[in-house]
């Protein structure tokens, strides 16, 4: 084996050398002439040069701060990308430079564009604007770019250098500050008709007049005021510049029908790619496709994928796509759709698309750069190697830019005596995520990740996880240029019979997105913390130790986590310091005093939490509270010259964790120019088994636990109101809503749900309502809530709706669009006499608690509002009142609250595991200021969907036309067969229900009723005419249902008018699988 690794080297090291000594001799028998000087580090460059196949290219690339030299290679069978001196590059990976000679073109070109794009992460060549070669940066800019003589056109244009910076960051939710009156700015009207939708267009499509001479509609009073309307063929709207190219683009959509969505890569409007929604109104799916336009509006569009997705009818949808350098993504709010390996041009605008006569709504724009590395292939992760030290890869001695898509993303380690290591990224990188699953065949292991790797001469960081059958030890290595080891953290577990875990698949992750932080997980759960001295800066990497066999995937190098949830921090000053809004807006607001004078924060808090508390003597803070306790297993205490953290049962049997002298505290940050400057104060943290206090940015001290937190409340004493004003509880694993955004992650379940006024007296302030009439509005989250949970309401009725204050309904942990399913609380609910009395806990469906306790404000009680909320002003019972509501659960028990009093609990002894949330009224109006979901876990809800052809039709289903086109069977002019397009109609807008026709080889036509959403009343009714009674035997259908449907047959009798109208006397209905009782209009038969 060592033989035959020798000549292995031997062999690679003469390769190597041929290169480095043809471009030594290219250079001495060339005339380069020097074409331009680069100095940025992220930039773009243009030239031209003279392209003949037979020929080819050649670029020369010098380093003007070392002898290091890159020699580039055009030709069809010859690309090449060398670096030089060899001794130079002792470490250059040759195996992670990949081309694509077939994007070369086949004819001559006298001025052929040349495109040089330098990235922290790669090197790329474009010739007419096609990617030939990606390679990893061999060095950095400042640099000269040369070219052979008599390969320089004789009117070549200049040198041209794009700057690009490091981060590209545009948002637009045109939202109006008070100093921007161009909430276009940086959009471009490219066609079409674009115009801002404001909240007083919504009240005029609602038919609704503002009729209050004292004042108008306002932005500055709304949570959301504007979106952008486009409307027009081929409308569009692009922003930034021709030089863009890895970046991240979504945008808030409403579904109408007509096309709508993103362009990107957008040149002119002969060139550019789009991802958009196909909505067709009859249709109860939306095609998503990724195309590309060529030739203007009147060319050719190129469908590259396309996808069916159902979905209905004025919902809001998030559409993103996610540009690397040559792969394109497409998501549908948190769902990958399309996923796609493309030749990009080098870079282009941002834009949006519709083609709608009657307009499309878009809101929230966002545009970042995409700094994430795609790691999906073997291929992809050859591309961002820098460093191999082992066996990771197949050998191979030439690499194509697009591999196949049947590729094993995995990558085999096998078992050596020498560790090894493999590194991915740049040198450059900071604030990063990066993690990979290890598949390990043993309980004796040593794995783990690299990061702030640059290069051999300079130190990195290495986290480890060593495991053996009685011991997991995890350490913060710092590895010196010299393999010297300096270990900056450590963590050893004793595994017993209780902890063990099966070996199987490890998840190693860390994190150094926040400032000043690096956080390391094992299957999510943080094992150490580290705080260094200075920025995290360079690549990231994989690790094996010795006699360890691993097979690797799942590998994920992100600038940011996507997994983190958090509450909010509502930024508009006019509702934090509003009397009657202040406890759902301001940091005092997350504080309640008792009468009993104890201050408990309001929500529960399930696992990371950050606690920033001004300094006050005499204060105290106990977190982890368990229930029925009022002290926790871990508290600060704050004197006069420091803080103390103590663990333990009591103040007797506890431990110090730490002591900080006050001296060491700094100043928190002024919320408003007002405030005080010189407010001392500090931040309490928390994750698994770690506690660590900070001030400013300085780490006070750090302690591990014995055990994490299992109590999810906090109490705190001896701060007043005033003070805590300044004080800020940063909550993970929370699904936070102020409706500052568009409804993109609800789905709208019946009823009108928009930003309008709340008032008619002053209409200036506007908030999010849901309003029916004679049904269900409904909203429903596209998340997924796991464990136990804390749901907070803050809602109010709009003006107008008064005499009937209540139905601010919940439901959580169902696993449909339905109240009917998981856990629901109708508050003050809607009974046929109004009479305002009960609120009831529903569990799947079947009430399981009930109180008449006064709750929501009693039109036959005045409407006085009671309950407890000592933060706000006195004064607003119903008009402009906003209530508090809240539903939690802790093991077993649910615990419902309203403003602030407990109104029932429940005892599950089954209690349910998972499911989703919404909110929703029952023919009424409220408006909605406030939600908050926390939750053990919280995931996205994934949308299903599949390829479709758009050529191609549905075979299993049949156009109107087919089934009018068959013979009629009459009797006296009517069908005897009800089973006619024409007669059948699915109009309920709540459920959503759709009808799609089918013919049967025995008994003809059929249709199959199917409701998209939950709730509504799943009807669908035959407009027929009337039959003589005396000629009618009766109705005879064939019906299949899927279990948990309920319907009935309905019908009537009654008599013709004078006028020929038929007027129904009696109303019968027939039970098949629905409910025995029905609507007192209706008897059963």
């Amino acid at each position: 084996m060592m033989k035959q690794f020798l000549q292995l080297s031997i062999q690679f090291a003469l390769f190597y050398g041929y290169l480095a000594l043809c471009h030594n001799s290219v250079r001495a028998e060339e005339s380069w002439t020097k074409t331009g000087e680069l100095k940025y580090p992220l930039a773009n460059v243009s030239f031209n040069g003279i392209w003949e196949p037979s020929s080819g290219l050649r670029i020369k690339i010098d380093s003007t701060n070392s002898a290091r030299s890159v020699l580039i290679t055009l030709k069809p069978k010859n690309c090449r990308f060398v670096p030089s001196p060899s001794s130079e590059f002792p470490s250059y990976p040759l195996e992670a430079i990949q081309y694509n000679p077939d994007a070369l073109p086949a004819t001559s070109l006298t001025n052929a564009l040349i495109t040089l794009k330098f990235r922290p992460e790669a090197w790329a060549v474009y010739l007419e604007d096609r990617p030939v070669i990606v390679a990893p940066p061999p060095f950095y800019p400042p640099l000269l770019v040369f070219q052979p003589g008599d390969q320089i056109p004789a009117y070549s244009t200049n040198f041209y250098i794009r700057k690009v910076e490091e981060k590209i960051q545009y948002e637009n939710n045109f939202f109006e500050t008070g100093n921007e009156t161009n909430l276009l700015a940086g959009l471009n009207i490219e066609s079409g008709t674009w115009r801002l939708h404001s909240v007083l267009d919504t009240v005029q499509l609602k038919g609704e007049t503002i009729k209050s001479k004292k004042s108008v509609l306002q932005p500055e009073f709304s949570p959301n005021f504007y979106s952008l309307r486009g409307e027009g063929t081929n409308a569009i709207i692009t922003g930034g510049y021709d030089f863009y190219d890895m970046y991240s683009f979504e945008s808030g959509v409403e579904l109408v029908p007509g096309e709508m969505g993103l362009v990107f890569l957008f040149k002119d409007q002969t060139s550019y790619f789009g991802y958009t929604a196909k909505v067709d109104e009859e249709s109860e799916e939306v095609i998503l496709s990724l195309w590309k336009q060529s030739g203007g509006p009147a060319g050719q569009r190129y469908i590259y994928d396309a996808v069916s997705v159902p979905l209905t009818m004025r919902q809001w949808v998030k559409l993103r796509v996610k540009l690397f350098l040559n792969r394109v993504e497409c998501y549908l709010d948190k769902t990958k759709v399309i996923e796609r390996d493309l030749e990009l041009p080098p870079g282009g605008k941002f834009g949006l698309y519709a083609t709608s006569q009657n307009g499309v709504r878009f809101d929230d724009l966002c545009v970042k750069s995409n700094h994430d590395l795609e790691l999906q292939t073997l291929n992809d992760i050859r591309r961002y190697t820098i460093v191999e030290n082992g066996n990771f890869f197949p050998k191979q001695s030439f690499f194509k830019l697009f591999s196949s898509s049947t590729e094993n993303p995995v990558l085999n380690v096998p078992k050596t005596r020498y560790p090894q290591w493999l590194v991915l990224g740049s040198p450059l990188h900071r604030e990063r995520v990066f993690s990979a699953d290890f598949a390990i065949s043993s309980d004796i292991y040593s794995i783990g990740l690299l990061a702030g790797y640059q290069d051999t001469s300079k130190s990195y960081l290495r986290f480890l996880c060593s495991h053996t059958p009685t011991n997991e030890t995890f350490t913060l290595e710092k590895v010196t240029s010299s393999n010297t080891v300096e270990v900056l953290e450590n963590l050893s577990i004793e595994v017993s019979s209780q902890t063990k875990e099966p070996y199987g698949k490890v998840r190693l992750m860390w994190d150094t997105t926040n400032e000043g932080e690096m956080r390391m997980y094992k299957n999510n759960t943080l094992v150490l913390i580290h705080h260094p001295s200075s920025d995290i800066t360079g690549a990231a990497g994989l690790y094996v130790g010795p006699f360890t066999k691993a097979t690797i995937s799942n590998l994920v190098y992100q600038t940011e986590r996507t997994d983190v949830y958090k509450n909010k921090y509502e930024k508009n000053r006019r509702f934090i310091e509003d009397p009657y809004m202040r406890h759902w807006s301001s940091p005092e607001g997350e504080w309640l005093e008792l009468p009993n004078k104890e201050i408990w924060h309001k929500e529960d808090v399930f696992g990371r939490f950050v606690l920033r508390m001004p300094f006050v003597p005499g204060s105290e803070i106990h977190a982890g509270v368990e229930e029925g306790k009022i002290n926790g297993p871990v508290w600060l205490e704050a004197t006069r010259n420091e803080l103390i953290v103590r663990t333990g049962k009591d103040r007797k049997q506890s431990i110090v964790l730490g002591r900080v002298s006050t001296d060491k505290l700094a100043s928190l940050p002024q919320l408003t120019e007002t405030d005080p400057k010189n407010i001392p104060g500090y931040a309490l943290h928390y994750e698994g088994y770690w506690l660590w206090l900070t001030s400013g940015n300085q780490v006070l001290f750090k302690s591990r636990l014995e055990k994490p937190l299992t109590g999810t409340r906090i109490r705190i004493a001896g701060f007043t109101t005033d003070q805590l004003k300044y004080s800020w509880v940063e909550r993970y694993s929370v699904k936070d809503y102020l409706f500052t955004e568009c409804l993109h992650e609800w789905v709208i379940n019946g009823g009108i749900w928009e930003v309008v006024n709340r008032f008619h007296c002053d209409p200036k302030w506007s908030n999010m309502n849901g309003e029916s009439t004679n049904a269900t509005a409904a909203l429903w989250t596209k998340y997924k809530f796991k464990g136990d949970f804390c749901v907070e309401l803050y809602a109010g009725m709009r003006h107008g709706w008064y005499d009937r204050c209540g139905d601010m309904n919940i439901t959580i942990m169902n696993h449909a669009t339905s109240p009917s399913l998981g856990y629901t609380v109708t508050c003050t609910g809607w009974d046929p006499d109004e009479s305002q009395l009960y609120t009831r806990l529903y569990r799947n469906g079947c009430v399981v608690a009930e109180t008449d306790k006064y709750l929501a404000p009693r039109r036959r009680e005045q409407n006085v509002r009671r309950g407890y909320e000592p933060l706000i002003r006195e004064g607003r019972p119903v008009h402009g009142a906003w209530y508090y509501i809240k539903l939690r659960r802790k093991g077993n028990r649910l615990e419902y609250y309203f403003d602030n009093e407990l109104a029932f609990t429940y005892d599950d002894p089954e209690p349910i595991k998972e499911g989703g949330f919404g909110l929703w009224t029952f023919m009424n109006s409220i408006v909605v200021a406030r939600v908050r979901i926390a939750a053990e876990e919280i995931v996205p809800l994934h949308h299903t969907f599949k390829p479709v052809t758009l050529s191609a039709s549905d075979k299993s289903t049949v156009s109107s036309d087919t089934l009018e086109s068959k013979s009629v069977i009459t009797k006296d002019g009517n069908p005897i067969s009800l089973t006619q397009t024409s007669l059948w109609d699915a109009g309920d807008p709540i459920s959503q229900g759709r009808i799609s026709w089918h013919i049967d080889k025995e008994r003809g036509p059929y249709f199959v009723f199917r409701n998209i959403l939950g709730s509504g009343t799943m009807f669908t009714s035959a407009d027929i005419p009337p039959v003589q009674r005396s000629q009618l035997a009766g109705w005879k259908f064939f019906v299949k249902c899927t279990p948990t449907a309920q319907f009935n047959f309905y019908y009537s009798a009654g008599k013709m008018s004078k006028d020929g109208k038929y007027i129904p006397r009696q109303k019968f209905f027939h039970r098949i699988t629905g409910p025995s009782l029905s609507s007192p209009d209706f008897k059963i038969s």
